[in-house]
Parts: structure tokens; sequence; C-alpha cells
């Protein structure tokens, strides 16, 4: 089913209709409607795209639509000024690489947070990070779609940082002259996955709901006064074998072996300012995938009974954290120093990228994916966890 772009504009006008929306939600926020189109360059990353597909030809260029709705803060709060008016929202995504055949028409659902680096007068410069789902792929299939080794499932992550200068038009519109790169990748669920990776540059139009603007006045900011934090999460994922069968007919069975992966971390933070957080920590995984071994003499996938134990890895990871009042974007590099089963089945050295969310103070849920080689996706990783503050 096609995203249809008129009838949701359509919706999100209707929007202004509703009292509701008329008022300044408290002083704590205004509302904004967006629209963007973005024409763009696809990053030659794997072999789908540089020519190995039903047209003999490279995938160069894509053509991108999205809508967004979205929270514009008002400075009534302290975070509100510390991070200089940010605006957060949630938006729809559509992308056109003129290849419906192999490709499909892929389309996502996602959240961003749009944080200003500076304000002048008319204009603000700001970076804004998305995070969320696509849908609509038309994935690999050893029959069907055997070029298209970039997707392997009908749904993928998707992962978007860009820039933008924006100018203030009336008190109603802004536009914004902006550039993004977007990731499309199954986090390593579903082989093949070599994902894609694009850039280029974007028109923004917003449409401000309300009839006021915030001052963008920044008061006397707190100092921030520093702290430490003990915080447990456990994280869930699956992560799926490939082989290189003998057959074509053998993908299917065994080249989509799919296993779950537990993580239970423990890492001690500090928070120095307001905007960041750093620490160490532990992981201790279970990889139920150890049991899954090419059995070289007829190509099968094997599933081998190994000892709990023997699936265990332990790893030492540091953190950086960039926090926005109770969001937070992560980065970690860690280190696997006890692997035991199939040693070396996975680089020891592993990073992990993500985000998230702290409610009800202690309590924290997020998304991220670990990576390998720098740049490889492992596995996703959906997390709860709960903090304790000293």
């Amino acid at each position: 089913m096609k995203l249809n772009f008129r009838i949701i504009v359509t919706l999100c006008l209707s929007l202004l209709q509703n009292p509701a929306f008329a008022q300044d939600s408290d002083n704590n926020y205004n509302h904004f409607i967006q629209l963007g189109y973005q024409p763009g360059f696809m990053l030659q990353t794997n072999a789908f795209v540089k020519g190995s597909n039903a047209t003999g030809e490279p995938i160069k260029y894509y053509s991108a639509n999205r809508l967004e709705f979205g929270w514009q803060t008002t400075g009534e709060e302290a975070w509100h000024q510390i991070w200089n008016y940010p605006s957060f929202g949630v938006g729809l995504y559509s992308v056109d690489y003129h290849n419906e055949d192999e490709i499909g028409n892929p389309r996502a659902i996602y959240g961003f947070i749009n944080l200003p680096v500076n304000r002048w007068e008319r204009w603000t410069f700001s970076i804004r990070p998305g995070f969320g789902v696509s849908y609509n792929w038309k994935p690999f299939d050893p029959v069907n779609n055997p070029n298209n080794i970039a997707i392997g499932a009908f749904k993928a992550a998707y992962i978007d940082f860009g820039v933008d200068l924006s100018y203030y038009l009336t008190p109603h519109w802004d536009v914004a002259f902006a550039a993004s790169f977007t990731h499309f990748s199954n986090g390593g669920t579903r082989k093949p996955n070599s994902g894609f990776n694009q850039i280029g540059p974007m028109v923004l139009l917003r449409y401000n709901i309300e009839n006021k603007r915030p001052g963008f006045k920044v008061w006397d900011i707190p100092e921030y006064e520093k702290r430490h934090e003990a915080v447990y999460t456990v994280s869930y994922g699956t992560r799926s074998i490939k082989v290189d069968p003998l057959n074509p007919g053998m993908v299917d069975k065994y080249g989509r072996v799919n296993f779950a992966v537990t993580t239970i971390s423990a890492a001690w933070m500090t928070q120095a300012t307001h905007k960041s957080k750093y620490g160490f920590g532990v992981d201790v995984v279970h990889d139920s995938a150890t049991e899954g071994q090419l059995d070289a003499g007829d190509g099968n996938v094997d599933l081998v009974n190994l000892p709990y134990l023997e699936e265990m890895r332990v790893g030492l990871f540091g953190s950086y954290e960039y926090v926005v009042h109770d969001f937070s974007i992560f980065g970690d590099i860690g280190y696997t120093v006890l692997q035991k089963g199939f040693d070396n089945q996975l680089p020891r050295l592993y990073q992990r990228l993500g985000f998230k969310y702290h409610f009800f103070d202690n309590y924290i849920a997020g998304l991220s994916v670990r990576i390998k080689e720098f740049g490889s996706a492992d596995h996703l990783q959906w997390t709860l966890g709960y903090r304790k503050g000293f």
C-alpha cells in the first residue's frame, strides 16, 4: 500500500480547526507541520548499487519526500533554554530509487529532534537526528529477487542525520535549506543485509500553527551539579547467520537462520554537564547463534548442542551519551574479553549506536544497533533498564 501524502496533508491541516491546537499548550509547546523534498545520491557501498542488478546499471540517484508534525519548545522550562529551544516530532518518509521491481516502494515512520546550534535574528542553524522503521521493501529472494543483497527483509531500520539552515519568513512560515545522510538496514536480523546509504540536499517548508513565536531568550541557566549513576539494562535481539549454500534452493532453508541474543549490561556513568554523560561498563551476552555452524561436508547449517556457558561472551565497553532532557543519543566501543564456544566467530572489537528515553525518572527504554568493524550491523537491541543516581 503506497503512502498517500495528499491524504496525510489534509488530515494534518485539519488540526488547524481544532481549538486545542490554537492555544499555546499551556505555554510549553507550539506546534508545526513541515514538508520536505530531497533529491540525492546513492553511496556505492555494495555490488547491487554498483550495478549487479537487473538493469546492469549503477543506482546513482533517489528522490524522497517527508511530512512531519512537531512540537516547538517555548522556553517555559529550563531545559528548553539549555538546548537553545529545540523542537521534536514524528514524520512519514517516502523514497523512490527508480527500480521498483527489485527494491519496491519504501516508506518510513520515524521520530526526530531538531537541535539549534546557533540562532541569529532570522536564521537558525541546527542538527537533526532521526530514527525509525521503514517498510514496503522488496527484499532479497533467491528465486524472484536474487540481486538485492542490500535489503533482506520487508522492514528495516531508518537512521537519518542532517543539518539545516532555516529562515524566518513570517510568524507562520519558515523555509529551511538542509542536507542529510540516511541509512537503511535491518540490523542483521535477516541476511543478506548490505544496506542502503544515501546523501542529498533538501528543502523544508514549515507552517507554525500558533500565531505566536517563542522569544528564544536565554535566561540564567543553572550550573549543572555533577552526578553519578549505576545503570542496569537487559537487551534482546536476533542474529541471522548467512551461509553460502551449495545450490540456490538451500538459501531459504539454511541461509536465514535466526538466533536469539540476550545482553545484560551494568555501567557506571558520570554526567558532568547538562548535555554530556560518559562512563564504562560490562556486557554479559548469551548468543544462541554460537550453536550454528557450517558443516563443510554437505553445506547445511547444523545446530550443535553446547553447554549454556559456552554460548556466553563477556565484554568491557566505554560509553558516551549526548543528553537532551529525558532523551539521549549514545555510542559505545567495547572489547570482548571472554568468548567461549567457537572462538573468533565475531570480531572481539564491537560498537553500539542508539538512543534511550528515561521515564518515571529512573526507568529506561531504548533501541540500538550492535556493530562490528565500525560499519557492519550485527543485530538490533531492544532495551529496558533501571538507573540509580548517586
